[in-house]
């Protein structure tokens, strides 16, 4: 629930994707960086946007990663795109 801590906007990535979250992604929710120890565990969540709006729209994927939450720093935090509206 809430805004995201953190994101990534990614133009037409290629699959499979590498992906790495720093405290300087989480700082443009709110135009300040965290110090790294200050990041929380975070459930990390993808989304694949058709039309590059907020919100849910037809043909939207989205999936997440089945470890969640991830610790800051740790590694191999695969994401699942596993649901389609």
């Amino acid at each position: 629930a809430g805004p995201p801590h953190a994101f990534k906007r990614l133009p037409l990535p290629r699959f499979p994707y590498r992906y790495t979250l720093t405290a300087a992604d989480a700082g443009m929710m709110t135009g300040q960086a965290p110090s790294s120890g200050a990041l929380p565990a975070l459930h990390v969540v993808a989304k694949i946007d058709q039309d590059g709006m907020v919100g849910v729209q037809p043909g939207d994927m989205e999936g997440s990663c089945p470890r969640s939450p991830l610790s800051p720093g740790e590694r191999d935090g695969d994401i699942v795109i596993d649901q389609v509206h």
